[in-house]
């Protein structure tokens, strides 16, 4: 059973002190609506993503005012979001992403805030993050009680780059391999949240490469981020999107307040989620996902808080685009069929012909009956099997550099000019 499942929570923005009086009974219901939620839909989460604004943000030093003692309460939180199903989500699989409000607005630097004003070229920007300079480091201070928080209570695994708090981690479910991205779209954050649309950097050139560098092999991957992508100067914004389109099939992010899918026909999704306590007559929200790989099947439940009566959890609907419990299924689910390539065998046509353009260095053109939209690490493996079977050559002196996957069923091969141990193979669909 290939089953991937996560929840989806956002903008907490939690202070005690200020909102508790409100916002404690909300949280409790959120607590009872997910158990609900597992008995009436058979969901158990894989996976807790968080994306950004978990605190207030820091008021003064008084107790509950400070980020500080602002982290010891979320972290409560999150413990009984994950203790609220049956099967417990483990803590090494909560991923979360920092947010504005996270941003301690006490160290922002009016001349850090006019050096990234000044900025036209993005190269200044990527230079400053790879250097990871006493430059960056200065804008990093703003989210040094953020990281604190991970350090000091069992997160670890989002620390793979502690210094620009990114991470990329890959998670087995099953027979599944789930790739997730956790970006800083925040260290730029320096003024009241209404100016900084399309005013914030986020060196998404250095952050995209370095978080994909880790994110190979995997069956799918998501992205996780707090702002969404027009909320970035414009010299990044259109770029960064198309990354993110063609190469995560979800994006989750949070931010704007308003709970939305938007679906790709590539496969691509990205979900913006409410804020799960916005404020006192904020509107409030939540989602669940669930991938069904065998029956090809993906579903997102959207949940709203109705302060009506004694308030309480419901379905979220929206006219033509949910059902009556606030259910979308995703429109295009053929990335998730990962039998089909697995049972996909190449054909060489005139195999003695191909053997002597393969000896002599020529181009091998390969029919694979079925789709390649989509390839994973078994596929490869079991297309390279094949291939040394047809062309008599060991699987040890295979070595596949590159896969372009397309709609298209062409494959070629790209031989050196000489045969020799471990030569390699470059895969490219047409």
């Amino acid at each position: 059973m290939n089953k991937v499942s996560w929840i989806h929570l956002s903008d907490l923005h939690y202070c005690e002190p200020r909102t508790g009086w409100d916002s404690k009974d909300i949280l409790e219901k959120l607590i009872l609506d997910l158990k609900n939620m597992e008995k009436e839909i058979g969901v158990q989460p894989d996976f807790l993503f968080f994306t950004g604004d978990m605190a207030f943000g820091e008021v003064n030093d008084k107790e509950g005012m400070n980020l500080d003692d602002q982290y010891e309460g979320i972290n409560i939180f999150l413990k009984e979001i994950c203790k609220s199903f049956k099967k417990e989500i483990p803590r090494e699989n909560i991923f979360l992403v920092p947010g504005n409000h996270d941003v301690n607005r006490k160290l922002v630097n009016k001349a850090l805030t006019k050096w990234l004003d000044d900025q036209e070229d993005e190269n200044e920007i990527t230079e400053m993050i790879k250097n990871s300079d006493q430059l960056w480091d200065d804008y990093m201070r703003r989210l040094t009680n953020y990281r604190s928080f991970l350090e000091n209570n069992g997160f670890d695994h989002l620390l793979c780059d502690s210094s620009r708090l990114l991470y990329s981690v890959k998670r087995e479910v099953g027979d599944i391999c789930v790739g997730i991205g956790g970006f800083n779209s925040v260290w730029s954050c320096c003024r009241p949240s209404k100016e900084e649309k399309a005013n914030l950097w986020l060196g998404a050139k250095w952050q995209l490469k370095n978080i994909l560098s880790n994110l190979k092999e995997t069956d799918f991957n998501i992205a996780l981020i707090h702002h969404p992508p027009n909320w970035f100067v414009e010299r990044e914004d259109k770029s960064f999107l198309t990354k993110i389109q063609e190469i995560f099939r979800f994006c989750l992010h949070g931010h704007e307040h308003d709970e939305w899918v938007t679906q790709l026909t590539n496969g691509h999704t990205m979900i913006s989620s409410d804020s799960c306590y916005g404020g006192v007559d904020e509107k409030n929200g939540y989602n669940i996902v669930c991938l069904d790989f065998d029956e090809q099947i993906g579903k997102i439940w959207l949940r709203e808080y109705r302060s009506s009566g004694t308030g309480g959890w419901v379905p979220n609907l929206i006219p033509e685009i949910t059902d009556n419990s606030g259910l979308i299924e995703l429109a295009n689910t053929n990335w998730m069929n990962f039998t089909k390539f697995l049972s996909a065998t190449p054909t060489l046509g005139d195999i003695t012909e191909q053997k002597e353009n393969f000896k002599n260095g020529r181009r091998i053109k390969i029919t694979l009956e079925g789709s390649i939209e989509l390839y994973n690490q078994e596929f490869i493996s079991k297309l390279v099997q094949s291939i040394s079977s047809l062309m008599e050559i060991e699987p040890k002196d295979i070595r596949i550099l590159d896969v372009v996957p397309t709609n298209n069923v062409n494959v070629e091969l790209e031989i050196p000019n000489s045969i020799r141990a471990n030569f390699p193979i470059k895969l490219i669909v047409n």
